[in-house]
């Protein structure tokens, strides 16, 4: 799990030193941010006693690229990446790690 986590860094830290030496044509732009992710309950059961799924803060990547378009429209295409462990919480502040918790968002936009 660790190689795996390592050559994830890695890609991102590449992606990162590579976008700002990259040519690209006039009016494209380019942006990679680096965030924290806090996501709600995912789960919220009671079996025997009440508990809680969910994942810890998660480091986020996220590129973009802007191309343009007949002006003044421009294609937006933005992928976004994070990790984190998720967890089940107990009532009586008990946790268990239950699984690692990949997600990946690709979208594609217009923006005028």
């Amino acid at each position: 799990m660790i190689g795996v986590r390592r050559r994830a860094i890695a890609v991102g830290l590449a992606v990162l030193f590579a976008v700002p030496r990259c040519t690209v044509a006039a009016q494209t732009s380019v942006h990679a941010t680096l965030g924290a992710r806090y996501t709600s309950t995912l789960v919220h059961d009671s079996i025997v006693t009440p508990l809680d799924v969910r994942p810890d803060v998660a480091p986020a990547l996220t590129g973009a690229v802007d191309l343009p378009l007949a002006n003044p429209w421009k294609l937006e295409l933005l992928a976004d990446l994070s990790t984190s462990t998720l967890r089940r919480h107990d009532a009586g502040d008990g946790t268990a790690p239950i699984t690692r918790l990949w997600t990946l968002g690709v979208s594609v936009g217009l923006r005028r």
